[in-house]
């Protein structure tokens, strides 16, 4: 994960934290007093009041570091990029996210196959760069790339299937 997303994370989970906990600690009063009688002891409001925020950022943190590896979220992607090619079971083994210049932005994506080399996947892609010229090949690799004008991406997808990987790229410009 880049040095600076962690940077920025830290610095509004801490303001995130300030203000949730003393918001919470006036709701959990307004509530002990108005609602509950007064039946809630101080401690209890306090650990309520720190352990919620404490959560939440918790949750937020493991979303921020786990959502890049979700096999899930990067099959809606190659489905709306090449429809006409489905991968076979992987693992993204490796996540990386670095500004090209400006506000320019490349995450790179390495997945690998789960079972290895895929015979099938390269007949169905050789089949493909000779119906569609968008797919190029060369040597034992398959290059897909695609840009979408309106919201200024362009996105690649890199298909080895002899050795069993593949390589995903967005550029955002």
């Amino acid at each position: 994960m880049n040095f600076f997303v962690l940077l920025f994370f830290a610095y509004y989970a801490v303001i995130f934290l300030i203000v949730a906990i003393l918001f919470l600690l006036i709701v959990l009063w307004a509530i002990n007093r108005w609602l509950l009688k007064r039946k809630l002891k101080l401690k209890y409001r306090m650990l309520l009041s720190i352990g919620i925020p404490i959560v939440l950022v918790g949750l937020a943190f493991l979303d921020l570091y786990y959502a890049p590896y979700s096999t899930s979220d990067m099959n809606k992607r190659l489905s709306n990029l090449v429809p006409e090619i489905k991968l076979p079971p992987y693992k993204i083994t490796e996540y990386s996210s670095i500004y090209v210049g400006g506000d320019d932005l490349k995450d790179t994506y390495q997945i690998v196959f789960k079972n290895g080399k895929d015979e099938i996947l390269k007949s169905k892609l050789d089949s493909l760069v000779r119906i569609n010229s968008k797919w190029k090949k060369s040597g034992n690799e398959y290059a897909y790339d695609t840009i979408f004008w309106e919201d200024e991406v362009v996105d690649s997808i890199i298909v080895r299937p002899l050795e069993g990987t593949a390589t995903f790229i967005k550029y955002k410009w």
